[in-house]
């Protein structure tokens, strides 16, 4: 699937062997994740280059991941992760923020689910796009819109080829209503350092060392 960050746990002879693909679309191997940058090298500090009228900022993804990503002519199932993992891996300004649930709202084939769960429990709605019969969900609270976690469901039974493992190829039986993964996001905090821990993250939302937006 080109929507989504499966990570597909495979047994191989009695091991269990992960193939990962990070939120930006790029084959993750040995603990590193390939591929280009954010757009244009875009990360934390160059947040606020981006535009936050949704379609600008929509036009802005797409035609990165059309032009730079090597993205097909659609690329809207890659636009849709891009938005996912900017959201899930970055701490996102408020107005931004809209601008990306707006801009991801506009996408082709883009739907709502009216009732979902991240991996916390938590109840919620999601922003969802089907691609390769999975469903990659973008979780929210249902009363606040803020962002909760991630959900990669299976849409139909089929059976999907994965590897190579050792150098052979293997199909996959994926069963419609299997969960390949959620996440959830707890806590969000700007922290002085790499590995630092936020203090007190849990109980202060909304501030700079709590939920975040």
């Amino acid at each position: 699937s080109r929507c989504g960050a499966a990570c597909r746990r495979v047994v191989v002879e009695g091991r269990i062997e992960a193939r990962c693909a990070s939120l930006f679309g790029h084959q993750s191997g040995g603990g590193r994740i390939g591929g280009s940058p954010l757009i244009q090298g875009v990360n934390y500090p160059g947040l606020p280059s981006l535009p936050t009228d949704p379609d600008r900022l929509l036009k802005v993804i797409h035609d990165y991941q059309h032009k730079y990503a090597g993205a097909g002519a659609e690329a809207w199932p890659e636009t849709f992760t891009m938005i996912a993992g900017m959201l899930t891996n970055l701490w996102v300004a408020p107005e931004l923020q809209a601008a990306l649930f707006q801009a991801m709202a506009k996408i082709p084939g883009v739907t709502v689910v009216q009732d979902t769960v991240d991996a916390a429990g938590r109840r919620g709605m999601a922003l969802a796009l089907v691609d390769d019969q999975v469903r990659f969900e973008v979780i929210l609270d249902k009363g606040t819109y803020r962002y909760l976690g991630l959900a990669s469901i299976v849409t139909s039974d089929h059976h999907e080829l994965v590897g190579p493992v050792n150098g052979k190829e293997f199909k996959l039986p994926m069963r419609k209503g299997q969960v390949l993964y959620r996440t959830a996001r707890l806590a969000l905090a700007i922290v002085d350092a790499p590995h630092k821990q936020p203090r007190d993250a849990a109980t202060k939302p909304g501030s700079a060392s709590g939920t975040g937006p």
